[in-house]
């Protein structure tokens, strides 16, 4: 199973990840470079969107701080362990990593003169119930939680003490988030099968929508999105413009093979801006992940079977078209880190083995649960009196 993933600040590059092996590719000049092969799965990445450096959590509860990873200077900062496993994480524009956890609490790790991390982390807020999602806003004055009680909590940032506000809208926990490119909007997933649109200022609900987009497949545990990846339009006009009509918000969802590429249309007053499909791309295979390279207008997605397609993105014609490039990813992958392309030690990621990793004494199937939950609930029931 290849997981492909894209950095903010690099533009050419791909991170992909198996078990506990971590690499980069340079699609300019098909270079594989190997920064991690030993330890336990990695479970979480996070970037910063103003340097190239990147933090890992690993299912053993250790994470890694790299730095200048688009260079020749790549370099490990740091290594350190985190209170719980980790759900998300990310790094602000001072080097400070963020790290949020299955208990609900989020860690902040000082960035030192060194260079390094401060050994002990600082909870800076907690929810009641496992965190599922974190992010900054694009300028990094609000930091987002999303927890598993279907609330996406705004915090200011630094001082997250003061919350801002609650997205509140969906009827099951956050699987998905991100802020628009132009920063005036937030998206989100959930295990309900909707797709929400929210006004990042107001935390005002603008546009819910069927994650299915009217397709055929009724099956709901399908429509749950794990991902949504920006892709900045070809085009010169699109190159510096992030208006609403210059982004398509690629979308993956869980088990699925059909990657709907949404676009943000502003509305006239009265009506809000409101999510509708630009494109889809219908792969032959379960898609689990994706990542987008600017520099080519390339959609890469990593499926479950190992290997890795790429779509061009044409944002004039609003078409997709399957390129040859995934022939030499996969090549240079297979010579590089031959553990994405093969079935060995296989483990889907899906949402349902998220939540059953992360949960201690967790079921197969997060839906599985909640009837379960219905169920009991049902037999507590006190039939009424005969008198």
């Amino acid at each position: 199973m290849a997981i492909v993933l894209s950095h903010p600040c690099i533009h050419q590059s791909l991170i992909a990840s198996r078990g506990c092996y971590v690499a980069i590719y340079n699609t300019e000049n098909e270079i594989t470079r190997m920064l991690n092969e030993e330890g336990s799965e990695a479970v979480c990445f996070g970037f910063s969107r103003s340097k190239c450096e990147m933090v890992v959590c690993f299912a053993d509860k250790s994470f890694k701080l790299w730095t200048n990873i688009d260079s020749d200077a790549l370099s490990l900062a740091h290594s350190g362990t985190s209170a719980r496993r980790a759900t998300a994480a990310t790094i602000d524009k001072t080097g400070n990593v963020l790290i949020s956890d299955k208990s609900g609490d989020v860690y902040k790790y000082q960035r030192l003169a060194s260079g390094s991390l401060g050994s002990d982390g600082t909870v800076i807020l907690g929810h009641v119930s496992m965190l599922m999602v974190m992010e900054l806003t694009t300028d990094e004055t609000k930091l987002l939680t999303g927890d598993r009680d279907n609330k996406i909590r705004s915090s200011n940032y630094p001082s997250t003490f003061d919350i801002h506000g609650f997205f509140l809208g969906h009827q099951e926990c956050i699987t998905a988030t991100t802020m628009s490119m132009c920063g005036q909007f937030m998206l989100s997933g959930s295990g309900d099968g909707r797709m929400g649109l929210w006004d990042a200022t107001t935390c005002e609900l603008l546009s819910m929508q069927n994650a299915g987009w009217g397709g055929d497949d009724t099956n709901l545990s399908s429509q749950i999105i794990t991902h949504i990846v920006p892709c900045l339009l070809a085009g010169p006009a699109c190159d510096t413009d992030i208006s609403l009509g210059s982004t398509l918000y690629a979308t993956v969802c869980e088990g699925g093979s059909t990657v709907h590429l949404v676009s943000i249309l502003s509305g006239d007053l009265p009506q809000p801006p409101a999510l509708q499909v630009a494109m889809s791309i219908k792969a032959d295979g379960v898609v689990c992940s994706a990542a987008y390279t600017p520099s080519h207008h390339v959609l890469w997605l990593g499926l479950l079977d190992g290997r890795v397609v790429a779509y061009a993105i044409d944002g004039a014609r609003k078409q997709a078209t399957r390129t040859d490039a995934t022939n030499t990813l996969s090549a240079s992958l297979a010579k590089g880190a031959p553990f994405l392309l093969t079935e060995q030690e296989h483990r889907p990621q899906s949402f349902a083995d998220f939540l059953k990793a992360v949960h201690d004494g967790g079921t197969v199937n997060y839906f599985e649960r909640k009837a379960k939950r219905v169920r009991e609930a049902k037999d507590k029931v006190v039939p009424p009196s005969q008198n």
